[in-house]
């Protein structure tokens, strides 16, 4: 899978920390699913800069997309 450019990978060890334990125990409610793990990048991805926040949150969308094989309409 090429590179999405969600988040730099001195980030990677943040959204796996919010993946295992989140922050708000709501997002575990149904498990792991393709849902929390975006919450863990969403979490994370609060902290960029906002000028680089609509790539970034556009690069996760495609890349969640396009993993749980939903279709762009691009």
């Amino acid at each position: 899978m090429p590179c999405a450019h969600v988040v730099p990978v001195t980030w990677v060890s943040q959204v796996v920390e919010q993946w295992r334990q989140p922050k708000h125990r709501e997002f575990l409610a149904d498990g792991r699913t393709a849902w929390t793990l975006f919450n863990a990048f969403t979490g994370v991805l609060k902290r960029a800069d906002l000028q680089q926040l609509p790539r970034r949150s556009q690069a996760l969308h495609g890349l969640i997309d396009s993993e749980c094989g939903l279709l762009s309409r691009q």
